[in-house]
This record gives structure tokens, sequence and C-alpha cells, in this order.
């Protein structure tokens, strides 16, 4: 409720000590999977108010922490469907705050951002745009355009979009916000050309 108000410092007090107690828990019973899910949990729900905050870099650590947990409980039961949706939801949080970094012009925690979704889960192509954003504006662009071309022509890669529409997306919401390179232009004319 705090958090739909508004009040995300309230909102913050309230999901952080929640979050004590299910380290406690967790602590208590290390064999507990049921405390150890509300542990990565809490660790999400707190990044989720950072991120509203634009307490960006925090955010990542506090997904971090989740997400490794969340890793832990979906390896350890592979049959867990619960488990594997946690985790596809902590890598997808991690996807976005990766843009938003991109946005806020944190490049290098960008990075760190989109090579920490893709170490766990490095099957799904959506992951890698926001790499090959990161790689741009920090001028690797080489690796950069690698990736843009590396994708081309893949179909479905998130939410039914092709690899061009995803990445043609994004250059849109990057230039709206000032942030333009060369290699843009390079990719979007590569990709009309093989239209």
């Amino acid at each position: 409720m705090l958090l739909a108000q508004g009040k995300l410092d309230t909102a913050l007090e309230s999901y952080r000590q929640s979050l004590a107690t299910a380290e406690r828990l967790a602590a208590f019973d290390r064999s507990n999977t049921g405390w150890s899910r509300d542990l990565s949990v809490s660790y999400n729900k707190v990044g989720d108010v950072l991120v509203a905050q634009g307490k960006l870099d925090e955010a990542l650590e506090s997904y971090r922490q989740g997400l490794a947990i969340a890793e832990r409980l979906a390896t350890a039961d592979r049959s867990n469907a619960q488990w594997r949706d946690d985790l596809r939801r902590v890598i997808g949080k991690i996807d976005k705050l990766a843009y938003r970094l991109v946005l806020a012009r944190e490049f290098a925690i960008a990075l760190e951002a989109a090579d920490l979704a893709i170490s766990f889960a490095p099957e799904e192509i959506w992951l890698y745009a926001n790499r090959a954003h990161a790689l741009m504006f920090i001028g690797r662009t080489d690796e950069a355009r690698a990736l843009y071309v590396k994708y081309h022509g893949r179909k479905d890669v998130s939410e039914g979009k092709s690899w061009e529409t995803v990445v043609q997306e994004d250059f849109a919401e990057l230039q709206k916000a000032g942030l333009t390179d060369p290699l843009m232009d390079t990719i979007e004319k590569l990709f009309r050309a093989a239209t």
C-alpha cells in the first residue's frame, strides 16, 4: 500500500524490516527452503523500491542478493516451477534495471547488470540488447556492433518481437533521452537493408 501511495521511504523501511526478519529466519534454518525463498523475495522488493527512488546501484546489489538465493533454490529442485519462475522474474528485473542504468548514463553499471542477467540465462537473446547498448556508450563499438549483428534476423526474441524491433524500439527511446551514437545509424541502416 505504501508503495502504491508513493510513500517510498516508508515502504523501503517496511521492506527492510521484513528483510531483516527473513534474514534471521533463513540463518536459523538454512535447510528451510520456504524461508530462503522469502528472503529472496524480500531482497527483490527492497530492490523495487530502490529503483523507484532512483537508487539504481543499490537496487542492483539487492537484486543480486535475491538472484543468488533464487538460483540456488531453482538449481536444488529443477522440478519446482515456482522457483524457476522466481529466478526468471529476478533476471527480468535486473534486465530492466540495466536499461534504466543506460538511460541514466551509468553505462559501466549497466554493463555489469546486463552481464549478471546473461550469466544466469545466456540462452535468452533479449538480454543481450542492454549489453550491446552499454558497450556502445562505453566506446567498445566493435563489441557492440558484433552483438547487434549476431542476432540479426532472429524472430520472437521478446514478446513476439524480432531482434531488429527490440533494438530499434530501444534506439528510439534512447534518442528521445538524448543518447545517440553513430553506431545506432549504422545498425538501423543494416536492419533496413535486410528487410
